[in-house]
């Protein structure tokens, strides 16, 4: 019986080194970002520097933090949306954000929504004191989610326009 060759096989450890060496004998290049950073950002008819606007290094701690929720090398990213409304209470404001799906590992999915005010907070100019936009950003937190899949029970899904 002729046994053909399955793409699917693990290579050898020969291959495997041979496949280091010219990879790493090759590359005089240097790797490229993964993503591009956030440079210019529209508000309605103005264009605003993220960097000119907020290049404190709390600021892009705070940034950078929020986009790991989202971003990062322990999860990938299986979908986001931006703009997802979320109604916390009956009375309460409706809040919009970003809302995303990672699979953390194999049958391990969870569900994540983070406020726009916090998404672009650090990157918008403000004219309030720090003190207030520090207890508006506190606010904001406690409404974040970020929810196992497996938790899930119910979800009341409404679309608009």
């Amino acid at each position: 019986m002729d046994q053909q060759h399955d793409p699917y096989d693990e290579p050898t450890a020969d291959e495997l080194v041979e496949r280091h060496r010219n990879i790493h004998s090759s590359s005089t290049t240097p790797p490229t970002p993964k993503r591009p950073p956030l440079t210019v950002m529209k508000r309605g008819n103005s264009i605003v520097s993220s960097v000119d606007s907020c290049s404190s290094p709390i600021c892009t701690f705070g940034r950078d933090y929020v986009y790991s929720l989202h971003q990062n090398v322990k999860s990938s990213l299986l979908y986001g949306k931006n703009n997802v409304t979320v109604t916390i209470s009956p009375d309460g404001p409706p809040l919009k954000g970003y809302l995303s799906l990672h699979q953390n590992s194999p049958g391990n999915v969870t569900v994540k929504w983070t406020p726009n005010q916090l998404m672009h907070s650090s990157s918008q100019p403000s004219s309030a004191s720090y003190e207030h936009h520090a207890c508006d950003n506190n606010w904001l937190w406690r409404h974040t989610l970020n929810i196992s899949i497996n938790d899930i029970i119910y979800v009341h899904i409404h679309q608009y326009g």
